[in-house]
């Protein structure tokens, strides 16, 4: 972020911790819980954002230029954009060496 010379990425990735369904966590209050429900991790570009779930048709693809209030979910229509993404999300996760246990179960986007 410092060096301007070197360049950043093409996507910015957000989540809360890596963890599967199932997992202990500690994420709002501090409390452990385990995890009922998939996490949704958000990857974005200048013109995209996916909503990554690992559950089956819960993925969503917005373009944040013509729908910035990301009204209108368009993952059935750019399936292959929102591969693109997802496979960003991977090398993302495998560059920043996130345990296989996690990545694993994330290897599809399951449209």
């Amino acid at each position: 972020m410092r060096d301007a010379a070197l360049p950043g990425r093409e996507s910015v990735v957000t989540t809360i911790p890596f963890a599967n369904t199932g997992d202990w966590v500690r994420s709002v209050d501090n409390e452990m819980r385990t995890l009922r429900a998939s996490q949704v991790t958000t990857v974005t570009t200048d013109e995209w954002t996916l909503l990554y779930s690992m559950d089956e048709g819960m993925s969503e693809l917005y373009n944040v230029k013509s729908d910035p209030g990301q009204e209108s979910n368009v993952i059935s229509r750019h399936s292959a954009l929102a591969r693109e993404l997802h496979a960003s999300l991977l090398r993302f996760m495998t560059e920043t060496a996130v345990p296989a246990y996690l990545l694993e179960p994330r290897r599809e986007l399951l449209i």
